[in-house]
């Protein structure tokens, strides 16, 4: 169990930057913020022309009303002065012919001074008796507004279409003012403009909140990339304060170290010397064994420590990981593993080849640890248009979700005599290559590392 009152190197170099969290927090509110703006601006932008659409509709159909029914009360008025009803019901023959005649000389005025396209009389038994276009009947579909008018109250049919035109029929009682007697009624026809007007406009109106919400869609992927980007850029500002961190730990434990394992060294030589001359102790031998992995242990922290600068150069990855491959061939073949190298053509590159060959020898060492005999390992190289991929992929025990996510973390090992330095090493020299590493495992399923570089801009 720990000392709460310690706490380790890797505990040191594996926490967050005393502001990340809030920085990190602080990035996501205001992307969260933009998001919200740009729903609510898109929100109202589509609100507003729907809103806009319904007002010119309302507006457009009040005038066409107000059209049709000036022109039914002047219809009406002038019926009723010339005493149009009376004279049908007159047993004269010529009476009622003049009425007719003088009703058909005002609905032709009515028609050119409003623009109403048709205009009829019913009796009050709701029976045809003159029209302009000579229909006899009301359509099928308007007896309701028919007998509504029979009974005293104006009634205006929905707006119907014929031959890619839009009309709608006012049905007026004409009543004496006196007795407010229905006499008859008149129905006035008219063009529903406005439905023409709209359809455009409607159409205008989807387009423009399509292209508007379109904008808000691309605006929120842009903001989105971009809180990804600065996202991203703070995890590499953290990722080089640990690792410099990291390397100042480093190389004051390597200082420190590096003259007592020698006075160690030579000490059991001259004590093996005086009281073990023949070499039979074993004992003597342990010491110098573990002073070794000591002394590898402290290489590693030096490797950690020393900023070496690069020299980066063109090359082609692919040649470079089958030349690892190469190396490490014979060693993989005496523990019992295959390794395989895929190129699918040339990578080019512009890196440190020494550097990236490390980096291959780390990661391949470390997947032969992980699969035992029989199994097999395989380099691969691609390109993936601008973007250059290499893959190590095992076939070993793989890894649970909390041992990955913690792979790259610095001293952290699931193997006793393991550092944990080989991956926070290789995450070093792609942090300076401005490359990055994904790791896919799965407990059974072995394990693939895969480096991403951006190609020549590497």
């Amino acid at each position: 169990m720990q000392n709460p009152g310690r706490c380790g190197i890797s505990d040191v170099m594996n926490a967050r930057a005393p502001g990340s969290s809030r920085i990190g927090d602080l990035s996501r509110r205001r992307l969260l913020v933009v998001l919200l703006l740009l729903v609510v601006l898109t929100g109202g932008t589509v609100g507003s022309l729907v809103f806009f659409l319904h007002e010119a509709r309302g507006e457009m159909e009040q005038l066409h009303r107000d059209s049709l029914t000036n022109a039914a009360v002047a219809a009406e008025h002038g019926l009723l002065s010339a005493g149009f009803f009376e004279a049908l019901d007159d047993p004269r023959p010529g009476e009622a012919a003049a009425a007719r005649a003088e009703a058909m000389v005002l609905f032709t005025r009515l028609r050119e001074e409003t623009g109403a396209t048709d205009l009829r009389v019913y009796d009050r038994d709701h029976h045809f008796v003159l029209g302009l276009t000579g229909n006899t009947e009301a359509s099928l579909f308007d007896q309701a507004e028919l007998l509504s008018a029979g009974l005293g109250a104006p009634a205006f049919t929905q707006p119907q279409r014929a031959e890619n035109l839009y009309f709608q029929t006012l049905y007026y009682p004409a009543m004496d003012p006196l007795t407010e007697e229905v006499k008859g009624i008149v129905a006035v026809q008219g063009n529903v403009e406005f439905e023409a007007t709209l359809v455009p406009l409607t159409r205008w109106a989807v387009a423009l909140a399509l292209g508007n919400a379109l904008a808000a869609v691309a605006l929120g992927l842009l903001f989105l990339w971009a809180h990804r980007r600065i996202e991203s850029g703070e995890r590499a500002r953290q990722l080089g304060e640990r690792l410099a961190m990291l390397g100042q730990l480093a190389a004051g434990v390597a200082h420190e170290l590096r003259n007592p394992l020698g006075i160690i060294t030579q000490s059991v030589a001259l004590l093996q010397r005086r009281y073990d001359p023949d070499k039979t102790d074993p004992y003597f031998e342990y010491v110098p064994a573990e002073v070794a992995r000591m002394n590898g242990l402290v290489k590693e922290f030096l490797s950690l420590a020393r900023e070496q600068p690069l020299q980066p150069a063109p090359l082609d990855l692919a040649e470079l990981s089958e030349r690892v491959v190469a190396q490490l061939a014979v060693e993989c073949r005496e523990r019992g593993v295959t390794l395989v190298h895929e190129a699918t053509g040339p990578a080019p590159l512009v890196a440190d080849a020494d550097r990236l060959v490390q980096v291959g020898m780390n990661l391949v060492f470390n997947a032969l640890d992980a699969t035992p005999e029989g199994g097999s390992i395989t380099s691969r190289v691609a390109r993936e248009g601008r973007e250059v991929r290499w893959s190590i992929t095992d076939t070993g025990a793989g890894m649970d979700e909390e041992t990955r996510a913690r792979a790259t973390e610095a001293f952290f090992s699931t193997r006793p005599e393991g550092t944990g330095l080989g991956l926070a090493i290789v995450q070093k020299i792609l942090w300076q290559h401005g490359a990055r590493i994904d790791l896919a495992s799965r407990p059974g399923a072995g394990t693939t590392v895969t480096l991403r570089f951006s190609g020549k801009g590497s």
